[in-house]
């Protein structure tokens, strides 16, 4: 049997600050981006999931030729990796379930965990295409012109009066779409963590959702741009399959026995 899991990384903080925000920048101490101790959390019980759910595929300690983990090189991604990898391979079930007990979603990484070290692989961002586009020219076009098209030029058009009186409330200026996508994130991560303004009301946040999963649309309606984001991926994908079902190996990273991650 062959397994291939593909996650996203945990909770994390905002990726931009907007000038009008409350929010202590220390309440992030790991800066922006970053995963929290609730992402950090989030991806120990998914990985004890895993464990409990794969627990007649896997071996309960860590065996190399069994097991690929390979993550974007983003330390966020990095570190759910690591996370989930405590709660897939505990040195001792009994005592991860007694710390995650007692531990708050906000707390700090525990100073003791039963842990064993796995190893994760990346490669640089600008030069992943199996899990990103690299520095792919004909993408970074592709997304300029998508910027300038009649699509997003309507959608503009369409959340100029919301854009307007986001701009008063956040102390930032939105030229473009993209600079209220950037907004957008902030402000829902913040109502996560239950530090929203007070102008951040449902209607506010369900509009601020609606601009976010419409912009995943727009982005991924575009098949060339579909092609270079996740061709190489499916491509992989599908050689793994078949060289799972025929023995073999035809791919640069030598393929697991049972278990391949992508986070």
């Amino acid at each position: 049997m062959y397994l291939k899991k593909i996650y996203r990384h945990g909770d994390r903080a905002p990726t931009v600050f907007y000038p009008t925000s409350t929010t202590d920048p220390f309440f992030w101490p790991n800066g922006l981006g970053q995963l929290t101790p609730r992402g950090q959390l989030q991806h120990i019980r998914l990985g004890q999931f895993l464990r409990e759910r794969y627990s007649e595929l896997l071996n309960s300690t860590y065996v190399a030729s069994e097991v690929t983990i390979r993550s974007t090189d983003y330390e966020r991604t990095l570190m759910s990796a690591y996370s989930n990898l405590v709660g897939l391979y505990p040195t001792s079930k009994d005592k991860l379930d007694s710390i995650l007990s007692g531990l708050n979603e906000n707390d700090t990484w525990p100073e003791v965990l039963p842990w064993q070290p796995i190893p994760v692989h990346t490669v640089p961002r600008s030069s992943d295409y199996l899990m990103g586009t690299g520095d792919c020219p004909r993408f970074n076009e592709l997304l300029e012109e998508l910027g300038k098209s009649e699509m997003v030029k309507n959608l503009t058009e369409r959340f100029q009066g919301f854009f307007d009186q986001l701009e008063i409330w956040t102390g930032s200026k939105i030229d473009y779409f993209s600079d209220a996508l950037a907004i957008a994130d902030t402000v829902l991560v913040e109502d996560l963590y239950n530090l929203s303004p007070p102008w951040a009301n449902s209607s506010v946040l369900a509009e601020l959702r609606l601009i976010l999963d419409l912009s995943y649309y727009d982005l991924f309606d575009s098949p060339e741009m579909n092609q270079i984001h996740v061709g190489n991926n499916t491509y992989a994908l599908t050689l793994e399959y078949l060289n799972s079902t025929n023995g073999r190996t035809t791919q640069p990273i030598p393929l697991p026995r049972q278990y391949f991650v992508v986070s």
